[in-house]
This record gives structure tokens, C-alpha cells and sequence, in this order.
């Protein structure tokens, strides 16, 4: 949907279909072509807008892309779109003159969501927070509240290639509130009972 909103007239001037729960837009520098992604049936809708006319807009084409895209971004000279497939964890890259894939990239982590980009650089976020490397054993980590973190993958814009992984630290948890005196994976109780048996409650 378009909607006329200068002078707070809130009017929406077009509807137009596209493909099953659309998720993300992008629109060219002209503003005369939109990219929706669809989640459902993992393609990409491509509208065109004469003139920049909203109420003249018009479906062109669907792109097959990965299984529930879902974010997209332009490059800022408007030649490849970017496109985040969730469920594949991939990126379709979309030459937006031929709108054709021209690449699918892999690598790029888990449940990819949302895209930016800058500076030749496309920062990928995942849904999903990873085991941490840490040294610690699986069973050390898994349940423990610093035990995941959350990552964004980087991709170089010029050879479409996985440039490095960035980890995001865990929460402190004493800034989010977390008052527990004692941890079940490290065996530490947060209390003895009478005996001074440990109870883990």
C-alpha cells in the first residue's frame, strides 16, 4: 500500500498485490521500481512505478529467491539487491537491470534477518544467538546466561564473498536485573538446607 501523507492527509492512493506476507521493502534512488520480499513463497516482487507516480504503480515480476525471505537492502548505486533468506541461511544477490540471481551466498549464519550496507560492506544480522567460543564444554554453555551470543555476519559488496563473523558480548547480567546466587551448570547452590545438603530450588 501507498499512502499520500504530506499535510497529514493520510490517504492511500494504491494497493498493489504482490506475493504470500510480504516483509521488507526497497526502494531505487528514482523512486520508479520497489522490491517487496515474500515470505510465503520465497520470492521477490518487483513493482514498477511510472514516473515515480505512486498511484501508477504496477506489479512486473516475481524472483524466485531462498525458502522465507525476509529483509532486502539496494546497493547505493542501485545495481544489486540484497536479499536475506531465513530458513536457508543464505543471501540472493539480485542484479536489479536483468532481475536475475546472479549469486546465492552461503556462510553467512543463522536465520539472516536483516540487512545494511555501507562502504562496499553488507552487515547481515542473525536471528539466532550461537554457542560461544569460549573454551567452555557444550554442557558448560548451553542454559548459561553468557553461554550464547548473538553475531552479524559481514559480506564484501564488491566480490559478494563472507568477509568475517562479528560477536555481539552477551548482556551483563547485572545490568539487565539477573539476581540469581547460584547456577545449576556450575554445581554452586544458591542454598543449604538444615544439613547443609545443597538445594538446587
Amino acid at each position: 500500500s501507498a499512502a499520500q501523507v504530506a499535510g497529514d492527509v493520510n490517504l492511500k492512493v494504491v494497493e498493489v498485490p504482490v506475493g504470500r506476507e510480504p516483509q521488507s521493502v526497497a526502494i531505487s534512488n528514482n523512486s520508479r521500481t520497489l522490491f517487496v520480499t515474500n515470505m510465503v513463497d520465497g520470492t521477490v516482487s518487483v513493482i514498477n512505478v511510472p514516473g515515480g507516480e505512486a498511484s501508477l504503480a504496477e506489479p512486473v515480476r516475481d524472483i524466485k529467491v531462498g525458502t522465507e525471505p525476509h529483509g532486502c537492502v539496494l546497493t547505493p548505486d542501485g545495481t544489486k539487491l540484497y536479499v536475506a533468506n531465513s530458513t536457508s541461511n543464505s543471501i540472493s544477490v539480485i542484479d536489479t537491470r536483468t532481475l536475475n540471481v546472479t549469486k546465492t551466498i552461503t556462510g553467512v549464519g543463522v536465520r539472516p534477518m536483516a540487512l545494511g550496507i555501507q562502504n562496499n560492506k553488507l552487515y547481515v544480522t542473525n536471528f539466532y544467538a550461537q554457542l560461544r567460543q569460549n573454551g567452555r564444554t557444550f554442557d558448560q554453555n548451553e542454559g548459561a546466561d553468557d553461554g550464547r551470543e548473538g553475531r552479524v555476519t559481514v559480506i564484501n559488496t564488491v566480490t559478494d564473498t563472507v568477509a568475517k563473523t562479528i560477536p555481539l558480548a552477551p548482556l551483563d547480567p547485572v545490568k539487565v536485573g539477573f539476581n540469581s546466587n547460584g547456577t545449576t551448570l556450575g554445581k554452586i547452590p544458591p542454598r543449604n538446607n538444615a544439613q547443609g545438603q545443597p538445594l538446587f530450588d
